[in-house]
């Protein structure tokens, strides 16, 4: 498993040639620099990190107390609405026993390992052994810093979630489908969105990839071997069905959403903008007090929710038509190779606009459709209408989640950039924008 996640040949691959003897020093170094800068910049940042940790509010230290009432038998999703499933609190429960600033700080740096780890992975395979160049890896990091930074400087657990996403599909572009299926049921049994990826292997017809999927998700999930090792089987079975009654049954089953501004999903969209649910909220008295709304319209709950229902079933027929790229012909072909990224970016952005809640850290999983996008403008002719359309989508999309931040624009603007859906927005362009490249690759693709 360790060796087909890790491909050491296609790194010699990707970053070697047999005509570097004859290109200059910095073709020849250009991509290791740009890596080791990305790394040494999220180094740097954790000094901003420290100070943040050394008042107690980074995410994980906010999760320290509860992992740490798993000693005491406390049901932590019903106590205090943890967000993931048990075995992310197994994980994660060792680094709980340190220091609260101990704690956030090896987080963080095993955070960036984590980063870099991503970032390689999917530029190599976005790359294979077509050669890119330097500017395409440049432009997918610059692209793809933002919600990076942010998501190390909240200190939650997306960036394990993507590690584990990208790992999963390296795997399976490697033709390790088996140990593929069983990875990616660990990112989703410490985060339910990637669960997307069932859908997409089913319609790859992925049967290996299923089979460890199903033996991923006994083990990690339910009935939850691992993580029941660890905690006692009755332990766990208490708080895999409580987190499932405080974190999924409410949007699954009874169709509740978060609301609030600072939900980037269609869901909490289209709630916020056509009914009547606040864009703002506080607590006065530890009452829920809304503050101001934003709607267009009063429609019924129910009837949003259809609506929401609609868009996620018409997302999986564009699924069905279009990811349908051949992995094999992938490995000899740099445009179908690029096409079959531009699919598993499809469905990172699926995760991200269908979820309950989407926070802009929750982005990081941007990190896929940008490589994509770089790569396939670093393909195509500068004439090519399709380049053409692509950089226009990325100065577009770069604009709408530009407009959310509080560190660019004043922070009222900035609120109201979430409230109308800035990220939502780009979410959907850059979903366009995969669509394209695979629909422009087939025509090309003999």
């Amino acid at each position: 498993m360790v060796k087909g996640i890790l491909d050491w040949e296609l790194w010699e691959m990707t970053f070697v040639d047999s005509d570097l003897s004859k290109s200059g020093w910095w073709q020849r170094n250009a991509s290791r620099i740009i890596l080791g800068g990305f790394v040494l910049l999220l180094l740097l940042l954790s000094f901003k990190y420290t100070f943040k940790a050394l008042e107690s509010r980074s995410a994980i230290q906010r999760w320290q107390p509860q992992l740490l009432d798993l000693d005491q038998g406390e049901d932590i999703a019903r106590k205090y609405q943890y967000p993931n499933p048990p075995v992310m609190a197994v994980l994660l429960y060792p680094l709980a026993k340190l220091p609260p600033l101990a704690m956030a700080l090896v987080w963080y740096y095993a955070k960036v390992g984590m980063a870099f780890l991503a970032v390689l992975w999917t530029w190599q395979m976005v790359e294979g052994i077509n050669r890119l160049p330097w500017w395409s890896l440049l432009l997918a990091i610059t692209l793809s810093l933002r919600p990076i930074i942010g998501d190390l400087q909240h200190g939650n657990v997306n960036l394990l979630v993507l590690l584990l996403c990208v790992g999963s599909l390296k795997l399976w572009m490697n033709g390790n489908d088996l140990a593929a299926g069983m990875v990616m049921a660990l990112a989703v049994s410490c985060k339910v969105t990637p669960a997307l990826f069932i859908y997409y292997f089913l319609l790859k017809r992925s049967w290996w990839t299923m089979t460890g999927g199903a033996i991923g998700l006994a083990l990690f999930l339910f009935p939850g071997f691992v993580p029941a090792a660890v905690l006692g089987w009755d332990a766990n079975q208490t708080q895999l069905f409580s987190w499932f009654d405080e974190m999924v049954k409410p949007f699954l089953i009874e169709g509740k959403v978060t609301p609030e501004h600072n939900n980037q999903s269609v869901p909490g969209l289209l709630f916020r903008l056509l009914g009547e649910f606040p864009s703002f909220t506080t607590y006065v008295d530890g009452t829920y007090t809304p503050l101001e709304y934003h709607n267009f319209l009063k429609l019924d709950p129910v009837v949003t929710k259809r609506i929401v229902q609609l868009l996620m079933v018409g997302f999986a027929i564009l699924m069905f038509f279009y990811c349908g790229n051949c992995k094999t012909q992938a490995h000899s072909d740099a445009t179908t190779r690029t096409a079959l990224v531009a699919e598993l970016g499809l469905v990172f952005l699926g995760m991200l606009i269908f979820s309950e809640r989407t926070w802009k850290h929750h982005a990081v999983t941007l990190l896929i459709p940008w490589i994509v996008l770089s790569a396939r403008m670093a393909r195509i002719p500068f004439w090519n209408l399709e380049k053409k359309f692509l950089l226009g989508l990325v100065i577009t999309c770069t604009l709408l989640m530009s407009v959310t931040s509080t560190g660019i624009f004043p922070q009222r603007l900035a609120k109201l950039g979430q409230v109308y859906g800035g990220f939502t927005f780009a979410f959907l362009l850059l979903s366009w924008g995969m669509i394209v490249i695979m629909k422009c690759s087939k025509r090309t693709t003999p």
